[in-house]
């Protein structure tokens, strides 16, 4: 199987990881000091009934969190009374399972990329490469979900049932997961900030709330 190279944007992150200092550090001076930590581990999974083993590493790092929102922050400091750090683990078992490797490298030009061994370059570099190849047409799409507590009943998912905001949205949907219940229906084009947006939040719940009101319980008639 061919070697490929996959480009992260978000791989810089990892290659800020700082060697463990001796003795045991405060808590705030280690884990708030901007940088991640990344541990490795062996392991065997058993899979189809087989064991296999692999390799797995973990990368752990904080960040800022809203407390009245349950999403990452964009700027921590425009309201740090609803604002604390979590740690925040990442893992990338499943990729190395499959015989992927992680090599961290940092690229300043695209020429840089001649010089690797790697016969497919895989370019996953999102809105990176508006930066890294100068491709200024390059725009986002924001997206955003709001998640409500899990509910066993509700084991299906609904998609449309109201007419989508033109430019703003798509039709809304409703996935229904183990560990929650997803609304979603957002895409908003040109919109850089992660900030959730308080409006598109209430549009997506109420547009859900409006589709349930509609339903009939089984059995009944108008």
């Amino acid at each position: 199987m061919k070697a490929a190279l996959i480009l992260l944007s978000a791989v810089a992150l990892l290659g800020a990881a700082a060697a463990r200092p001796a003795g045991d550090p405060p808590f705030g001076s280690y884990w708030h000091d901007g940088k991640a930590e990344i541990d490795g581990y062996r392991y065997t999974l058993t899979r189809y009934g087989q064991p296999r083993r692999g390799e797995c590493v973990a990368v752990y790092v904080t960040e800022p969190f809203s407390k009245s929102k349950n999403v990452k922050v964009d700027d921590a400091a425009r309201n740090p009374g609803d604002t604390f750090d979590v740690l925040k683990l990442n893992l990338v078992r499943d990729f190395q399972l499959w015989g992927g490797k992680i090599v961290i490298r940092k690229f300043d030009t695209p020429r840089e990329l001649a010089a690797l061994r790697e016969p497919i370059v895989i370019n996953c570099t999102g809105l990176g490469a508006r930066d890294l190849f100068g491709d200024q047409e390059l725009i986002p799409l924001k997206g955003q979900l709001t998640v409500m507590p899990p509910q066993p009943e509700v084991n299906y998912h609904t998609n449309g049932g109201v007419p989508p905001v033109p430019g703003a949205s798509l039709g809304i949907h409703m996935m229904a997961r183990n560990d929650g219940i997803i609304l979603g229906g957002t895409s908003q084009r040109g919109v850089w900030t992660l900030e959730p947006d308080e409006d598109e939040r209430k549009r997506v719940v109420d547009s859900h709330i409006a589709v349930f009101s509609a339903m009939r319980a089984p059995g009944r008639h108008a």
